[in-house]
């Protein structure tokens, strides 16, 4: 059974392997190689700005000892994830980045979003009363039965936003009714 301070050394050290090299640098970084190197006219706001974001998020993780509070600390960490997406969403814009492309290979993007969504944008949960926190496989067993459960269904179905308002007050009427007790 994962403590949740466990699931978060899980994160540290996968993003450690994926997102920093052997030496703790930001993979980030190499986009000034891009452009020539880190000195001088190379060195450039895009791999700084990346690399501040990847530290960030790094830091965060390595205190996983002191990570305890689900709510808390996932909520920290899912809005740290989510201004990384956030500035490299931005450089998609600026480089026309087509959208089929983005949503193949950078899926998870989308998943960072809608969770930051529904932690900044909470709309009826916000009429919950002392709701459980808990993570997929804990092993934590709950007394008390559950009427719904927050989980990455439950957010892409009623966090991911609908162009078409009429279609958002109907998604919206739908989470209240499911909520509102």
């Amino acid at each position: 059974m994962p403590t949740v301070n466990e699931k978060f050394k899980e994160c540290f050290d996968l993003f450690l392997t994926k997102a920093m090299d052997e030496e703790g640098t930001p993979n980030a970084c190499k986009i000034h190689d891009a452009f020539g190197g880190m000195d001088g006219e190379h060195h450039n706001c895009l791999g700084c700005n990346f690399a501040d974001s990847t530290t960030l998020i790094s830091r965060y993780l390595e205190k996983n000892d002191e990570l305890i509070d689900i709510q808390q600390d996932f909520t920290v960490y899912i809005l740290l994830l989510y201004l990384l997406v956030e500035r490299i969403e931005i450089v998609f814009d600026i480089i026309q980045l087509p959208d089929t492309y983005r949503e193949k290979h950078f899926k998870v993007f989308q998943q960072v979003r809608k969770w930051a969504n529904f932690i900044k944008h909470p709309k009826s949960f916000i009429l919950t009363h002392h709701p459980t926190y808990d993570f997929e496989n804990s092993g934590t067993v709950h007394e008390q039965t559950f009427t719904e459960t927050i989980n990455e269904q439950f957010v892409t179905q009623f966090y991911k936003g609908h162009t078409d308002q009429a279609d958002q007050k109907k998604a919206n009427k739908e989470l209240y009714n499911r909520l509102r007790k």
